[in-house]
C-alpha cells in the first residue's frame, strides 16, 4: 500500500475501491469501513516543520489526539470531537494549544477512542 505523499491512495488492493482524493485534518478516507482500531506511526518522523498520524476507527465515537512532552505535560490536543468509522488523518505542525512553536525534542501522541488506545512517539528537529 503506497501512502498518499508517494502518489498511492493507501486503497488499493483486495478491499481498496480506489483513491479517494486529499487526506487532511481528519478528512475520512473513503472505503469500507476497518475491521479494527489501529494507529500508523506518525511520517515523517523525525520530522520539520509537521507530521501526519492516520488512524482507523472501526466504530464511530468520540475520539481524542493529544501530544505530550517528555515531561507528561499536554502540549497540544490535535483532536476532540465525534468521528466515524472509516481511516482518518490529523497533522501537527510542532504547535502548542496556544499555537507557540514547541522545541524540538522527543514528544508522544496518545490516540483515544472508546476503549481503543495508542501511544506513539515522535521527534522534531529543527
Amino acid at each position: 500500500v503506497l501512502p498518499p505523499e508517494t502518489g498511492g491512495c493507501g486503497l488499493i488492493g483486495a478491499l481498496g475501491e480506489g483513491c479517494a482524493g486529499e487526506v487532511g485534518v481528519d478528512d475520512p478516507i473513503q472505503g469500507p469501513a476497518p475491521l479494527r482500531f489501529a494507529v500508523e506511526p506518525n511520517y515523517p518522523n523525525p520530522f520539520n516543520p509537521k507530521t501526519t498520524i492516520r488512524f482507523a476507527l472501526p466504530t464511530a465515537g468520540i475520539t481524542t489526539i493529544r501530544v505530550y512532552d517528555v515531561s507528561g505535560r499536554l502540549v497540544r490536543t490535535l483532536l476532540d470531537e465525534e468521528l466515524t468509522a472509516a481511516e482518518h488523518a490529523v497533522e501537527w505542525q510542532g504547535r502548542d494549544d496556544d499555537e507557540r512553536a514547541v522545541a524540538a525534542g522527543v514528544y508522544f501522541y496518545r490516540v483515544r477512542s472508546g476503549e481503543n488506545e495508542h501511544v506513539g512517539q515522535m521527534a522534531l528537529i529543527k
